[in-house]
């Protein structure tokens, strides 16, 4: 039964408080239209109220960066993984424990019809492992700071709900599989479960909502708070507690009740699993996708890892950063990262003889990579203190004359500097 039978004209950007409706689960807003800036509303139709946000919708709303895998600093496709670690798209980890084959990760171009999403997350199995041990597990997970999950007020009489929303498809219909968000703070886990598409190959939109916790705060800092993750093959230590842990708990082993061995063949066409348009908000409902400019996006992920250069032979030199001579042999310069990192950093440098050169003006000198001193959230120091010609004589730079530092074209793909401050 409607609220009210006549039509509605509501000026754009007015508020509107309903009372003492006659049915409380539903309030009756529909056919929303505007004309000179009138919104006009018919108040005949009906929308569950479970389908309403519990608070207004802002920016900023998806917790997790890169939902989309728009950006992959890291490479497009990286075969052979059977360890633990970042590979393709940035702020998403792969999660190993034990043998649980091997796998391709790569960042496709399929993605839903119809939807503002060009890139998904595609992990397919290449080498199977059709028997687990109890330990074993493969995860992809993105984990978030403590300080950007305050809003829930976990650990609080008013703690709220948490969505995660995503699309998905896999090689085989109607394949069960787990989400799982990890308070790592506390040791608390909520799981909830999936089933993909019941035609093979089908892209899928879910909608989980995880209940609100009153136990355990998160940490307010920048360190490892949450894990949002998605199970991909779990062996019985995750498993074999009987019924899969939809509410807050600190049990093990009913964390993946009822997760495919997606590991348990290596055939292309089936055992791959592929994901896009990941979002988790705090409250009831699943918003739109947020998607931000590719800039913010860019430089939000910039807080955790920052590739200056990976190299890729036949492409030419890559350019890396201006630097000083300090004496003959030795090169330095203060480097400050695009956007403050989330801690100090760990430089990455490659280290192979003549993989980088300093062009100081009339000739180039040639190093076995650079090494890293005084990192900071804001800026270090890079340095080589071995600066030689190429054919190992003395170095031709001037003190206190300026230098290019790159990766020369002869260098072998993959040549790196870096840093990573990842969670």
């Amino acid at each position: 039964m409607p609220i009210y039978s006549p039509k509605l004209n509501i000026i754009a950007g007015s508020n509107i408080s309903v009372t003492n409706t006659t049915d409380s689960s539903t309030i009756a807003v529909a056919n929303v239209g505007s004309a000179n800036g009138i919104a006009s509303l018919d108040a005949d139709q009906k929308i569950p109220t479970s389908q309403i946000p519990s608070s207004a919708v802002t920016n900023f709303r998806n917790i997790l960066i890169n939902g989309h895998f728009q950006l992959a600093q890291r490479g497009t496709n990286i075969t052979g993984i059977t360890i633990s670690g970042y590979y393709s798209a940035d702020r998403w980890r792969t999660d190993i424990a034990g043998t649980v084959g091997t796998w391709t990760q790569s960042i496709a171009t399929d993605t839903p019809s119809g939807t503002e999403f060009r890139t998904s997350l595609k992990m397919t199995c290449t080498t199977a492992n059709g028997t687990l041990n109890a330990g074993d597990k493969l995860v992809i997970q993105q984990r978030v700071e403590g300080q950007n999950l305050l809003g829930s007020l976990k650990g609080t009489s008013n703690a709220k709900q948490i969505t995660l929303s995503f699309w998905v498809k896999a090689g085989v219909a109607n394949q069960t599989f787990i989400a799982e968000l990890h308070d790592n703070d506390n040791g608390f886990f909520v799981s909830q479960s999936y089933t993909t598409a019941a035609t093979a190959n089908t892209w899928e939109k879910k909608i989980l909502t995880f209940p609100a916790h009153t136990s355990g705060s998160f940490d307010n800092d920048a360190n490892f708070s949450l894990a949002v993750n998605f199970w991909l093959t779990a062996g019985s230590d995750f498993t074999g507690g009987g019924s899969l842990q939809t509410t807050w708990g600190a049990g093990t082993n009913t964390r993946a009740v009822g997760q495919t061995n997606l590991s348990s063949g290596n055939v292309a066409a089936t055992n791959f699993w592929q994901i896009t348009g990941v979002q988790l908000e705090i409250g009831n409902a699943a918003t739109d996708f947020e998607l931000l400019p590719a800039e913010l996006t860019r430089y939000r992920a910039y807080r955790y890892y920052y590739e200056l250069g990976r190299h890729v032979t036949g492409l030419g030199n890559t350019s890396l950063m201006g630097m000083w001579y300090q004496s003959a042999s030795q090169v330095e310069t203060v480097f400050i990262y695009p956007t403050p990192m989330r801690a100090a950093p760990t430089g990455i440098s490659s280290r192979v003889t003549n993989c980088m050169a300093v062009y100081a003006g009339l000739s180039t000198d040639f190093l076995d990579g650079v090494y890293f001193t005084q990192l900071t959230p804001i800026n270090c120091l890079v340095f080589e203190g071995a600066v030689a010609d190429g054919g190992g004589g003395t170095a031709n730079g001037t003190t206190g004359y300026p230098g290019r530092l790159f990766i020369p074209s002869a260098a072998a793909t993959g040549t790196l500097l870096a840093f990573d401050a990842e969670l």
